[in-house]
């Protein structure tokens, strides 16, 4: 289980929280898991974050 993909704010909008998530992704797949979940809050540009890299709204 994941709890949290952060990234300190000083490295904020470099892609490293991409990075984090598709290996986040590639270990699940390679674990046989097959669905991520991302419980966010009412933050609207994490919220759009996740569902530019994929995610749906449910």
């Amino acid at each position: 289980m994941i709890w949290h993909i952060a990234v300190h704010p000083d490295y904020r909008r470099s892609g490293i929280a991409r990075k984090l998530l598709v290996e986040a992704e590639r270990i699940s797949k390679d674990i046989g898991l097959n669905r991520l979940e991302a419980w966010t809050r009412d933050d609207e540009w994490v919220n759009k974050w996740y569902e530019t890299n994929e995610f749906k709204k449910v």
